[in-house]
């Protein structure tokens, strides 16, 4: 539970101690032995960096420590807009990120389907057709 790192005044939510913050994510995860981080969502954080600043410079942070360690697999998911023809939200996440991949709902001919596209990934070669995929319970995630 992250609360004890967030204050609330005047109606504004600051982070504070950001570099503990990350520490003590990169002690949990070291205590845990994970191997895989979610970071959901995301979304929050980018809209603090108007209030504060150093922010954006604590989320590249945080991210570079995951990735220098070599040891997790982050995911950072961020909501776009229903056909939007940009990569996030709030423009910032592309950037900072190694990899998108944009998961997405379509309908055709009254059937409703999941399509999975890459639309980057750094330092690997990569299918960027859009491919399409389904959910299902005991089976899990299945190429159609």
């Amino acid at each position: 539970d992250m609360t004890g790192y967030f204050n609330a005044k005047n109606n504004k939510i600051t982070i504070t101690h950001l570099d503990r913050v990350i520490d003590n994510i990169l002690t949990f995860l070291n205590q845990k032995e994970a191997t895989r981080v979610v970071i959901d969502p995301i979304v929050p954080l980018i809209f603090l960096s108007h209030q504060n600043p150093n922010l954006n410079t604590y989320i590249r942070k945080l991210i570079f420590k995951l990735e220098e360690s070599g040891e997790y697999t982050t995911l950072l998911p961020s909501p776009i807009r229903t056909g939007s023809p940009f990569l996030s939200e709030q423009g910032i996440e592309e950037f900072i990120c190694s990899g998108i991949i944009h998961l997405e709902m379509k309908n055709s001919n009254n059937k409703t389907f999941r399509t999975l596209k890459i639309k980057k990934m750094r330092n690997t070669s990569f299918d960027a057709n859009e491919q399409t995929f389904d959910i299902q319970a005991n089976v899990g995630i299945t190429k159609i």
